[in-house]
């Protein structure tokens, strides 16, 4: 086996220890937590923080070929967006396709 192929197995079985004990945790401990309890409202609001904060890093200082376009067109297509998530009874798949097509198509014009 080549050492680049070791490496890889190596990185492989290290992820595997380091998230297996917490999913088979979690599987234990499911049915013991009430849905709305505090600590999955707690979750619940930790992780829209996290999604909300990447969302406008993505934004604000985006990398890669999304760095191509310009603040106010991916402020644009966020707006789009988030109107047609509200008004598409919270339809998160055609808000995000229509998001980015929307930047897709505003990029496209002014190249």
């Amino acid at each position: 086996m080549s050492t680049d192929m070791t490496t890889l197995l190596i990185f492989v079985l290290l992820a595997i220890c380091a998230t297996e004990p917490w999913r088979h945790l979690g599987v234990l401990f499911a049915g013991r937590v009430p849905i709305n309890g505090a600590v999955l409202v707690w979750v619940r609001a930790v992780s829209t923080a996290l999604i909300a904060a990447l969302v406008v890093r993505l934004i604000i200082n985006p990398a890669g070929p999304l760095a191509e376009s310009t603040l106010n067109e991916r402020a644009a297509a966020l707006a789009i967006a988030v109107i047609i998530y509200y008004s598409a009874k919270r339809n998160l798949l055609l808000a995000i396709m229509t998001g980015a097509v929307a930047l897709v198509m505003m990029s496209g014009m002014t190249a």
